[in-house]
C-alpha cells in the first residue's frame, strides 16, 4: 500500500462520480436517531484496523466514485492514533449495514440481497496541510481501493458539493443527515448503522465550546438535545439532497467533537467537504 501526504494531478473524472449516478438512496425511508433503513445511505464504508482477517472497525468514510473513498485524516495519518485504534487502516468494508449478519437482507425480502464486500488500501493520500494539534485543520483523506467497486443497490457513491458551496443555504430550514456505526447510549460501537438529523450550527455558537480555535475550513452540525456523532463515526459523511434533485451531497466529515459525545447543546465539529472539491479533484 502506498501512504503519501502530497498530491499528484490526475484527470478530475478519475476522482469525481457522474452526477448521473451519484447520491441515489437504496430506500427512501428515512428514520433519524436509530438504526438506518437498510441500503438507505450506500456511500457509507467502514475503516477497519490491525488484523486483516479480523479487522476492528473503528472510523467511517463516504464513496465518492468506484475507486476512491473519503474520510478525515486523523483515521488514516501514521501519527495519530484514534480511539482503541491505530493510524493502518488494513480493510475498508462497503455495503455494510449490520456488521454481524450476512447478508443483510436475510432477515426481509423488501429489497435485493447482497453480502458486503471488503476492499485493501492500495493508496492513502492525506492532505499536506493536515494538522492534528489545536487548532486541528485540513482533517481530509483520500483511500484509494484496490480494486474497483461494483455499483448495486447496496453500494452507489454520495455526490460531491460545488467548489466554494455555502453550507447553510445550501441546507436553508433543513438539517442535515449524519450516519456511522459509532457509539450509541448503551454500547461502545453500534452493531447497525444508525442515522440522526443534525441542525447546521453557527460558528458563533460553536467556537465557544472549542477554545475559539475553529478554522474556516470547518462546520459545525448539532447541538439539539443529546444526537450527535461519536467516536467510531469518525471520518463519515454528514449529508442532504439538494432541493431540487433527489440525490445526497456529501457536506462534511466528522473530525471532532467534546469528549462526552452527545453533550445536549454542544455541536460537533466537521471537516467543510465544499473546500476541499479542488483537492479532492486534483488528488
Amino acid at each position: 500500500m502506498k501512504w503519501r501526504v502530497c498530491c499528484s494531478l490526475v484527470v478530475v473524472a478519475a476522482v469525481v462520480a457522474s452526477v448521473s449516478e451519484c447520491g441515489q438512496s437504496g430506500n427512501h425511508r428515512v428514520v433519524f436517531g436509530e438504526d438506518a433503513p437498510l441500503y438507505a445511505y450506500p456511500w457509507m464504508v467502514l475503516l477497519g484496523y490491525r488484523d486483516r482477517a479480523n479487522p476492528s472497525w473503528k472510523c467511517g468514510g463516504a464513496l465518492i466514485n468506484d475507486r476512491y473513498v473519503l474520510t478525515a485524516a486523523h483515521c488514516v495519518h501514521r501519527n495519530f492514533t484514534i480511539p482503541s485504534g491505530n493510524g493502518d487502516v488494513v480493510a475498508l468494508r462497503v455495503g455494510e449495514h449490520t456488521i454481524s449478519i450476512d447478508p443483510d437482507c436475510a432477515l426481509t425480502d423488501a429489497v435485493p440481497c447482497s453480502s458486503p464486500e471488503d476492499f485493501d488500501p492500495e493508496e492513502v493520500i492525506v492532505h499536506p496541510q493536515f494538522n492534528k494539534r489545536a487548532p486541528v485543520s485540513d482533517d481530509i483523506a483520500l483511500i484509494r481501493l484496490n480494486k474497483k467497486v461494483t455499483f448495486g443497490f447496496s453500494a452507489k457513491p454520495v455526490c460531491l458539493p460545488a467548489a466554494g458551496l455555502d453550507v447553510k443555504s445550501f441546507l436553508g430550514a433543513r438539517d442535515a443527515v449524519v450516519a456511522g456505526w459509532g457509539a450509541t447510549e448503551t454500547t461502545s460501537t453500534s452493531d447497525v448503522l444508525q442515522a440522526a438529523k443534525v441542525p447546521f450550527a453557527e460558528k458563533s455558537t460553536c467556537e465557544p465550546f472549542y477554545r475559539n480555535q475553529l478554522v474556516d475550513e470547518q462546520v459545525c452540525f448539532g447541538g439539539r438535545g443529546n444526537v450527535d456523532s461519536c467516536f467510531g463515526d469518525s471520518g463519515g459523511p454528514v449529508f442532504q439532497t439538494h432541493n431540487e434533485l433527489p440525490r445526497f451531497t456529501v457536506l462534511g466529515i466528522v473530525s471532532r467533537g467534546v469528549r462526552e459525545c452527545g453533550t445536549p447543546g454542544v455541536p460537533a465539529v466537521y471537516t467543510n467537504v465544499a473546500f476541499y472539491r479542488q483537492w479532492i479533484a486534483s488528488s
